[in-house]
């Protein structure tokens, strides 16, 4: 938010008057009623007092006294008469201002002069509502004065503001009613010059010679007090509370893609604009692109809040541009989204309105970003200043109208700051937060307790070479002078599929105090952009730090940094200023027509920025319009967006020694169908009936075990209908109390073929469902200490030698239709050697009888890497196999390897060998390593876990999906990510070369 400077009547002895408002619509001390002066103005509560308005029209009428209007007003910037009393001064009322503080009326002279320096208009001061009307012919009688608005810590030597002329302590005569008003000043886009203000290295505009041609504020000057006419005006600057709004005069100059005018340089005001306030204190209500037709007419005035502006008399009727919010892309699953808002001065006291404006924009324009840094946000007493420093009342209200607004339920993160030490308004200890998606990304808490944070530094560490911080959340160096009187940066580390991710939310110190753009010292002085500057390198030294223990760190940088996207604080902060660039400022890349974030008074200008480090991969960035140009704001500020990492064009690319990543997709992750989460897909098989392939559900607690059908295309997989609920023979369903179904095939009549590693068993179920039969499994396949009854097991006196967790994982069915292989996840304990080698499991082997009818014909013995389970299996015909071998380990992740196996057909039956561990290598399947996932390519994937590389997650569906060129299978993986936020349900599709 950029702070408004307090306003001071210069002539009631540097006095404050309104915060935030003009004092140029107050009364002031010296008002007269028929000459007479009335006693000084008092302060009383806020409000001044004790004057009684003057400059209502005398009885009698006179004759046109000597000085006529264009003498009061002169060549110059102030008038060569200020502080003389001048009688019966000619003009026409040409405007009157009945409301507000500054209430009086404009007269022009209807005989001018020849000179286009000398203006014809003047503002009679009078304090209450003038009985004059437009069109009267009056003489006036005042004592002329250059009013000046003196700013906050300023004199009237040192306050920047450009001077009025005024008539002050006025009587009038009126002489006639009815008057044809002077015709105005048709300004066209060629009328005003094309700069905005000379730069007079400093100095004072007021004691150069006025020269029109040389800038708006030279050319405004020489009309000032006079009529003016703008044609077909496009709003670039919304209504405010006040009714005050900005038109261009130069419809082409620096426009913005939505209609605003640009600024594109320290110092480049667009010249064209021109405020524009109703003389009748109406609120026209516009936003920016929207324009008033035809022609707007009044007199030039100044205000200190904005400048030259026309006093409008009449307004164009308005047509609306219509202008629609912005919204941002909806993140890929694989994406990370930060976004920034500030929510100005947010109270738990601010209407209900607010806060559903503010939910409705996180939600639905913001696409719901998985973290938000959020500035502005005050205590719970707001801007009572009773001590309070918490705000856990306004973040509650924050984050249920998110819920409210159907968004994710958001954790937050703050510190909150020592009272009435971090600026802002007084008492409301405002600050930057965190809210972030707990379901999407994890918040790395950090350092002791019972430390103040709020006045302790955190520190960049470093844990294996990688980064951390001493305190998360943290701040940066907060006993920095940089941070006197200022918000101090909130540092916090997140972990996104795996990979840290800093984020340092910001809230520089504001613009208050600054000199007018619209003043008399050309070009202004930026006192506050010297704090902005040291507050720049604090956080750059910070980002150097992180980047100094891992260059590739992400770290994102964010919030209301209150400067340009040229100054030297973003120099400094980018690390441009020394040549060490650490940080792209997003704004930078977008076009030059869409780089702002805030209009501020007409001009469409960067205050809010997003930058990032090289570690966050390409990112994709927006700029939310939905509040800087709409009168109806609910914050001064647009929020943006960007989305991180995520996944470029799949590519493919060898995983050795025989296979290719073609690509993969997180479409299905966490995605959520009808109230039900896709999650523990542990299967993959074609359904040529329901033309989509298909995925069972593995064991999820009390929910209905499922099969989703996810589409014909594994590139691109989405839900095409309701998922199948497996049902027993009775009709009740199955859960994951009952059933942990792991593998799945879909046999020649069209009946589903499902494992479950919870008996273990081999169920057969009915199209709707509803279990039809199941195959024998031997007695020993048994988890170790359950029951036989109801599982197809048999061999009652048998040992059960399973391990539960561990059994029958693997599920395929050959393309012929005629042979079915069903493998053991963990080796039977009968199969575990003296020495403790688990590597060796086996395989059943079904082959399809008549009628339907299914037998198992052997058993395969199958030996797998140390430490290697079989999560899956694919017949790729009759005697040939593909098996995935797979292992975990905290530190590097998942581990998956690929296998080619033949001579199915004529492998011994090793039924009856007590031990495979023992056995000889002819009794067990010759494999051949064809694909080492780890050793492939990572495609641009990330992970939440550690992962050596992070395209694997847990993968344990697997099928033949086609034929590629060169004699190729097409083989495509799904993981299951146990409904847990650290996996993914990723889809990896392969092409694997088999060996003759």
């Amino acid at each position: 938010m950029r702070q408004p400077q307090v306003g001071f009547d210069s002539m009631a002895g540097a006095t404050p008057v309104e915060p935030g408002r003009s004092v140029r619509h107050v009364a002031r001390k010296g008002a007269t009623v028929a000459g007479a002066v009335i006693g000084a103005v008092a302060l009383v509560g806020g409000v001044l007092v004790g004057a009684t308005p003057g400059g209502d029209p005398a009885s009698a009428a006179t004759s046109p006294g000597s000085v006529r209007i264009h003498d009061i007003q002169g060549a110059s910037w102030i008038s060569p008469l200020d502080g003389q009393k001048v009688d019966n001064v000619p003009g026409i009322v040409t405007g009157i201002r009945a409301t507000g503080s500054s209430r009086g009326y404009w007269v022009q002279d209807p005989a001018p002069d020849a000179d286009p320096l000398t203006s014809e208009g003047v503002f009679v001061y009078t304090g209450k509502a003038p009985t004059v009307s437009v069109g009267d012919s009056v003489l006036v009688s005042a004592t002329v004065k250059d009013f000046r608005a003196i700013a906050s810590g300023t004199t009237l030597a040192t306050t920047s503001y450009l001077s009025v002329t005024e008539l002050t302590s006025a009587t009038a005569t009126v002489v006639s009613s009815g008057n044809e008003l002077p015709a105005p000043v048709v300004i066209t886009p060629t009328t005003v010059p094309a700069t905005y203000a000379p730069d007079l290295g400093g100095a004072n505009i007021e004691t150069t010679a006025l020269t029109p041609s040389r800038s708006a504020l030279d050319y405004y000057e020489s009309v000032e007090g006079m009529r003016v006419r703008v044609d077909d005006a496009r709003v670039i600057g919304p209504s405010d509370a006040y009714g005050e709004q900005y038109i261009t005069t130069k419809p082409d100059q620096l426009r913005s893609k939505r209609g605003g005018a640009l600024l594109t340089a320290e110092n480049a005001t667009p010249s064209g604009r021109l405020e524009v306030v109703p003389t009748d204190g109406s609120n026209p209500g516009v936003s920016v692109g929207d324009v008033f037709t035809g022609e707007t007419v009044g007199p030039i005035d100044y205000s200190q809040y904005g400048g030259y502006l026309i006093a409008a008399t009449t307004l164009g009727p308005v047509a609306s541009a219509n202008l629609k919010p912005t919204v941002a892309s909806k993140p890929k699953s694989d994406q990370l989204s930060i976004a920034t808002y500030n929510v100005e001065n947010l109270t738990p006291t601010d209407s209900a309105a607010k806060y559903a404006a503010l939910g409705k924009g996180i939600v639905t324009n913001l696409a719901s970003p998985d973290i938000v840094t959020v500035e502005e946000v005050q205590d719970n007493t707001g801007a009572t200043d009773d001590g309070t420093v918490a705000s856990d009342q306004t973040l509650a209200k924050l984050t249920a109208a998110i819920t409210a607004a159907g968004g994710p339920a958001y954790s937050t993160r703050s510190i909150d700051p020592v009272n009435d030490a971090d600026g802002g308004q007084p008492g409301g200890n405002i600050r930057i937060v965190f809210l972030f998606n707990p379901k999407r990304v994890s918040f790395v808490d950090s350092g002791r307790r019972g430390i103040d944070r709020a006045t302790t530094a955190t520190a960049v560490t470093s844990t294996h070479g990688k980064p951390g911080l001493s305190f998360s959340p943290g701040r940066i160096d907060p006993g920095s002078a940089a941070w006197k009187s200022s918000r101090k940066p909130l540092v916090g580390q997140f972990t996104f599929r795996g990979k840290s991710v800093f984020v340092v939310g910001n809230h520089f110190a504001s613009k208050g105090g600054d000199q007018s753009q619209d003043g008399r010292f050309q070009y202004p002085e930026q006192s506050s952009a010297v704090q902005r500057k040291a507050q720049a390198a604090e956080v750059n030294s910070f980002v150097d730090a992180v980047l100094a223990r891992d260059k590739r760190a992400a770290v994102v940088v964010a919030g209301d940094l209150n400067d340009y996207q040229f100054s030297p604080a973003m120099k400094t902060l980018t690390g441009q200023a020394d040549g060490k660039t650490a940080l792209t400022d997003l704004i930078t890349t977008l076009p030059s027509n869409e780089q702002y974030t805030y209009d501020y008074q007409g001009v469409s200008e960067v205050l809010d920025h997003i930058l990032v480090s090289k570690g966050v991969g390409t990112p994709q960035y927006e700029v939310i319009h939905t509040n800087s140009e709409y009168a109806d704001q609910v914050s001064d500020h647009d929020p943006q967006v960007v989305r991180l990492f995520g996944t470029p064009k799949p590519q493919s690319a060898v995983i050795p020694p025989k296979g290719v990543a073609t690509g993969y997709s997180d479409a299905l992750d966490k995605l959520d169908y009808q109230g039900a989460t896709v999650g523990g897909l542990s299967s993959l098989a074609y359904d040529s009936r329901s033309k989509s392939w298909i995925s069972a559900v593995d064991n999820h607690a009390s929910d209905p075990s499922r099969i989703w059908f996810i589409g014909r295309n594994l590139a691109k997989p989405a839900v095409v209908r309701a998922p199948l609920v497996l049902k027993t023979p009775t009709g009740d369903p199955y859960t994951g109390l009952t059933a942990d179904n792991e593998g799945l095939a879909v046999l020649p009549n069209g009946d589903y073929l499902v494992s479950s590693e919870t008996e273990p068993s081999i169920r057969i179920f009915g199209r709707d469902g509803v279990q039809k039969s199941q195959l024998r499994v031997p007695g020993r396949f048994a988890v170790t200490g359950t029951t036989l009854s109801g599982a197809g097991l048999s061999g009652a006196a048998v040992a059960r030698e399973a391990t539960s967790n561990a059994t029958l994982e693997g599920l395929s069915i050959s393309p012929s239709g005629r042979t079915i292989v069903a493998a053991m996840e963990g080796a039977l304990s009968g199969d575990v050697s003296a020495n403790g080698d688990t590597r060796s499991h086996r395989l059943l082997v079904y082959k399809a009888g008549s009628h339907g009818s299914w037998s198992l014909t052997k058993q395969v013995g199958y030996r797998a890497g140390a430490g290697q389970r079989i999560p899956e299996i694919v017949a790729v015909d009759d005697d040939r196999l593909v098996v995935e071998e797979a292992s975990f380990a905290a530190d590097s992740g998942n581990a998956v390897k690929l296998y080619a196996v033949s001579g199915l057909a004529r492998a011994t039956d090793v039924s009856r060998v007590a031990n495979l561990s023992t056995a000889p290598a002819s009794a067990v399947l010759s494999k051949t390593l064809v694909a080492d996932l780890v050793k492939g390519p990572t495609l641009g994937a990330t992970a939440l876990e550690s992962q050596a590389n992070p395209l694997l997650d847990n993968f344990e569906g697997m099928a033949l999906t086609g034929r590629g060129p060169g004699g190729t299978i097409k083989i495509s993986l799904i993981s299951d990510d146990n409904f847990g936020p650290l996996q993914t349900t990723r889809v990896l599709n392969t092409l694997i070369k088999l060996p003759r």
